[in-house]
C-alpha cells in the first residue's frame, strides 16, 4: 500500500519525504509501505520527535477500507447498540490469547469527520488498555483516519497499553464505517493502568475516569494523580507549610472518588491540594472497588474560582495475585548520583523466569529548591537494557514497572537507572508470571 505525500497531514510531509527521497532512483511522491517499513527497523536512528510521527504514519498505511465482516472466524460476540439514538453497533469478542477485540460499525451512511476536529467514541470496553486500533474508512473517500487513545498512539515502540478515550481524526473529510479496537487482558500480575489526560481544567469542574472492565471486582492499593498549578495570591498572614511554602488564596483542592455501578459516590483518602510539579499519591488503599474514578476540583476561596490545573494524567496500581513464584526482594538502601544503576543480581533459579512487574521503593533527594527542583527519575533496566518509559521519583514512594512484554533477566540484572537528580533507592522487589 502506498499513500500520496500530499495527502498527509501537513506535520508528517517533512518525514514521509524523507523516507521517499532515500532512494531517490525510486522517488515517486508517495510514501511506500516498504519504506516505513525498512524505517521502523531502523528507529535508533530518528529522534523522538520522528519515532512518534512514524506511528502515526504506521496507522495511517494500517488504515484500510471498511471489510465486509470481520473476517476472523471468530464467534461468541456481544452486540450493543451505542452511539447517537444507537445508530451504531459494537461487538465484543471473547479474550484470545491475552486480547480482546471490539469491533464497531458506523450506520447511518457512516460517521463523517470534516478533517478539522477529532471526534470521541463512546464504546462498550471504554477504559481499558489498547494496544493497537484500526479505522475503516469510505473507499470512495481521498482522505485518511487515525485514532489516538488518551491522546496517544497505540502501540509505540512495543509500549505498555493505552488507556483513555478513543479519538477519531482526518486529514480531510472522511467518512469512517468501521473502527477495531484491541485491547490487552491484563496478567495476574500486571498491576497498573495509567490514563493520560494533558488538558486544562478550572476549579469547579469534575473530572470521570471510566476504569478498566478488565479490573472489576479487583480492589486498589494506590491512585498517583500527576497535575500542576501556579498560584500568586499569598495568604496574608504568611502561615507556611512543614515544606516552607505559603499558603495561597488562589490554591486549588481536589476530593478523589470512587463511583460504582449503583451510582453511589465513595471519597477515598484525604482532600487534596493541587500543587506545583507534583505527584500526589493515595496509597495503602487496602482495596477499596469502583467503576469510575471522579474528581472534583474546588477553591476554598473566591480568589481562587476557575483557577486553571494543568492534569497530566492518573496512576493506578491493583491488589494483584502472585503468580506460582514466590515474590523476591532484594534490599538496596543507598543513594544514587545520576547515571548511576541500583541494580540487583538475581539467583540462578530466577533467570529464567518471566518478570510480571517490578517495585522499586525509592526517594527523589531534591537537590534542586523549591522554585527550580532537581526530581530525579528513574528507568527500568533488564539485563541492562532499557524498559519502558522513565519515571518520576516521589518523596518517598513505591514504583511499579508493569507491561513488561515477557521479560526475563537471563544475565540476572534487575535495576534502575537513576537520571537529572539524586535518588535513593531502599530496595528492588520482583513479581514472577511462572
Amino acid at each position: 500500500m502506498a499513500i500520496s505525500i500530499g495527502k498527509l497531514p501537513s506535520h508528517l510531509q517533512p518525514l514521509a519525504k524523507k523516507l521517499d527521497q532515500t532512494n531517490p532512483t525510486t522517488a515517486n511522491g508517495k510514501l511506500e509501505k516498504t519504506e516505513l517499513t525498512r524505517a521502523l527497523k531502523n528507529v535508533s536512528k530518528f529522534s523522538a520527535t520522528e519515532k512518534a510521527q512514524l506511528q502515526e504514519l504506521k496507522t495511517l498505511l494500517d488504515t484500510k477500507p471498511a471489510a465486509p465482516s470481520t473476517g476472523t472466524g471468530e464467534t461468541g460476540g456481544v452486540t450493543k447498540k451505542i452511539g447517537p439514538g444507537g445508530a451504531w453497533e459494537s461487538t465484543v469478542f471473547p479474550p484470545k490469547d491475552g486480547q480482546q477485540r471490539e469491533v464497531i460499525t458506523f450506520g447511518g451512511g457512516g460517521l463523517k469527520l470534516d478533517g478539522r476536529k477529532g471526534q470521541e467514541i463512546k464504546h462498550q470496553l471504554a477504559g481499558d488498555g489498547v494496544i493497537a486500533v484500526k479505522v475503516g474508512t469510505d473507499a470512495t473517500m481521498r482522505g485518511y483516519a487515525s485514532a489516538t487513545v488518551g491522546g496517544k498512539t497505540p502501540g509505540e515502540a512495543g509500549g505498555p497499553p493505552v488507556h483513555g478515550p478513543v479519538t477519531l481524526n482526518a486529514s480531510s473529510p472522511t467518512t469512517i464505517k468501521t473502527l477495531e479496537i484491541t485491547h490487552k487482558v491484563p496478567t495476574k500480575t500486571e498491576s497498573t493502568d495509567f490514563f493520560p489526560i494533558n488538558k486544562t481544567v478550572r476549579a469547579g469542574e469534575t473530572v470521570d475516569i471510566d476504569l478498566s472492565k478488565h479490573r472489576s471486582g479487583v480492589g486498589l492499593d494506590q491512585i498517583e494523580c500527576i497535575w500542576t498549578a501556579s498560584y500568586s495570591v499569598p495568604d496574608p498572614s504568611g502561615r507556611k507549610s512543614d515544606e516552607g511554602k505559603p499558603f495561597y488564596q488562589d490554591g486549588v483542592y481536589a476530593d478523589l472518588f470512587l463511583v460504582g455501578k449503583d451510582g453511589v459516590e465513595r471519597k477515598i483518602d484525604r482532600t487534596k491540594f493541587v500543587d506545583a510539579n507534583e505527584v500526589d499519591n493515595a496509597h495503602d488503599l487496602r482495596g477499596p472497588k469502583g467503576d469510575t474514578l471522579r474528581i472534583k476540583f474546588y477553591a476554598r476561596n473566591p480568589e481562587g474560582k476557575d483557577h486553571p490545573i494543568t492534569f497530566q494524567g492518573v496512576r493506578f496500581r491493583y491488589e494483584t495475585e502472585a503468580g506460582a513464584t514466590r515474590p523476591a526482594e532484594f534490599q538496596v538502601n543507598k543513594v544514587f548520583n545520576p547515571g548511576e544503576k541500583a541494580e540487583v543480581t538475581l539467583p540462578p533459579e530466577l533467570r529464567n523466569k518471566t518478570i510480571g512487574r517490578v517495585e522499586v521503593r525509592w526517594t527523589d533527594m531534591l537537590s534542586g529548591t523549591w522554585e527550580k527542583p532537581g526530581y530525579a527519575y528513574g528507568t527500568l533496566l533488564v539485563d541492562g537494557k532499557k524498559m519502558g518509559n522513565p519515571e518520576s521519583v516521589q518523596s518517598p514512594e513505591t514504583q511499579t514497572f508493569s507491561y513488561l512484554n515477557g521479560a526475563k533477566a537471563t544475565d540476572g540484572k534487575v535495576g534502575v537507572l537513576i537520571e537529572r537528580d539524586k535518588a535513593r533507592v531502599d530496595w528492588i522487589k520482583l513479581y514472577f508470571e511462572d
